[in-house]
């Protein structure tokens, strides 16, 4: 039965050598095509780099949405690209993991000594192969794909919360750029009270002080439309950042506006169970405390062979007689039992446990933080559009009839234009929170808030 386990794991690791150029690709596309992500490429030549792209010249052309935003981030961000380099390096240590090391051969002349030289000179020769290798090589591998699915696990993990930043980041620029519009029309409406008050004053029917008071009032709304110039280049380079664009891709265009509110939330009530089933890094948590878990066990299993050896030797005497003969060697396990080996390994386990309970506990939080936060941006949005804007709206309408029966003058006319205008503003920074909000729930949900999540197995359960 010994010999039939070691031909079979020296077929296994014979077998094994190849090292796939794309190991675990198909499964994090999976993972992420399950959570609502866009088409994942892995470009590894410059074909493959041209191809990425012209599909990127081709999803810029009209205005960029939020999903062809995901979509040129997952097709050729360099950013992407690199995290999914870290497949490669855990597929060649999964091969690796099943192989085996090179037999050794060496060879020792010598010449006698103390005798003639006429009776010939000594030399030995031998291989020698680590048994120990071969009996341990199912574990090994075992624990090499553990981490190789911990790995894709991580990466995926990465990958989606890449995509999520990516979408907040889009409805911050796409803000942002709306509210500068914003900002000029209000910078435009308290020009022309400033420049209507520059005339009262010199027409001597307005006083130093409230020409100085509508000047102010100007200035200050100029300094606010610098810091929204500001704002909106700041947000606009950082969605340049996530998407991985450089050169001509810098052309993008964004709407005018932001996407109006849906007609409803999505469902909530069991959003922090199925985010402990569904966040892919508390997955990946779970397996690094498994693959300590499975280390600890061959640790022990292999603490006294582990200077296990055999092999042949041949060597030929002085008188020209040949000798060959099995050899064997083994360490003896009298200092180092491999005691703070494994003693190293249960801590680390019991790391990765506490860990995984940590951050399932952060989870929890974090979702009914980013879902609080949804709730109350929809909440303050429909306030402001049920409420205070129809009120703005009605001060404004009730302020031009005045105007124009000459009951009050421009200034007010322009103040209650000002009220209006500054209750969209806040109307537009509360749908773009609620955006926001939605994209960081649903990093922190671990998938799609669109579709059904999925509940989490027994196993998975905290």
């Amino acid at each position: 039965m010994k010999h039939r386990l070691v031909a079979g794991a020296l077929v296994a690791a014979l077998a094994g050598c190849h090292v796939p150029p794309r190991g675990g690709l198909d499964e994090v596309s999976r993972l992420l095509a399950e959570r609502g992500a866009a088409e994942l490429r892995w470009n590894q030549s410059r074909k493959e780099d041209e191809a990425a792209r012209a599909t990127i010249e081709a999803l810029l052309g009209p205005e960029l949405g939020p999903g062809q935003a995901v979509q040129i981030a997952l097709v050729g961000s360099p950013r992407i690209q690199a995290i999914l380099e870290r497949l490669g390096l855990a597929q060649a240590d999964l091969v690796q993991a099943g192989l085996l090391r090179n037999p050794s051969f060496g060879v020792h002349p010598g010449l006698p000594v103390g005798s003639p030289v006429s009776t010939g000179v000594a030399w030995e020769a031998s291989v020698v192969l680590q048994i120990l290798d071969l009996l341990v090589l199912p574990l090994r591998k075992r624990i090499a794909r553990l981490e190789f699915e911990r790995t894709r696990l991580a990466v995926a993990a990465e990958l989606w919360a890449v995509t999520t930043e990516v979408r907040a980041t889009y409805f911050e620029a796409l803000a942002a750029a709306q509210r500068l519009s914003l900002q000029k029309t209000i910078v435009e409406s308290a020009e022309a009270g400033a420049d209507f008050a520059r005339r009262q004053e010199q027409a001597g029917t307005l006083s130093e002080l409230a020409l100085a008071t509508e000047q102010g009032s100007y200035a200050q709304t100029r300094l606010d439309l610098v810091r929204a110039e500001r704002e909106a280049v700041r947000t606009r380079e950082r969605l340049v950042r996530v998407l991985g664009l450089w050169g001509t891709s810098l052309r993008l265009r964004l709407p005018a506006q932001l996407p109006p509110l849906p007609a409803a939330d999505p469902p909530l009530d069991r959003i922090e169970q199925a985010a402990i089933g569904q966040r892919l890094d508390l997955l990946a948590a779970e397996r690094e405390a498994s693959l300590f878990e499975q280390t600890v066990k061959t640790a022990k299993g292999t603490r006294f062979i582990s200077g296990l050896a055999i092999g042949a030797d041949t060597h030929r005497e002085p008188e020209g007689r040949k000798v060959i003969g099995p050899s064997i060697s083994l360490e003896l396990p009298i200092f180092d039992q491999g005691q703070a080996r494994i003693a190293r390994l249960v801590a680390e386990t019991r790391r990765a446990r506490r860990q995984a309970d940590a951050l399932a506990i952060e989870i929890r939080s974090e979702v009914r933080e980013r879902a609080n936060r949804l709730l109350a941006a929809r909440s303050l949005a429909e306030y402001l559009q049920q409420t205070v804007i129809p009120l703005r709206e009605r001060t404004m309408a009730l302020a031009q009839q005045q105007y124009n029966a000459m009951l009050i003058g421009l200034p007010q006319l322009l103040a209650a234009k000002q009220s209006e205008i500054g209750a969209w503003r806040d109307y537009l920074d509360s749908v773009a929170d609620y955006w926001v909000a939605s994209a960081e729930l649903e990093r922190a949900a671990g998938g799609s808030l669109g579709g059904a999540p999925r509940t989490a197995t027994p196993g998975e359960a905290r």
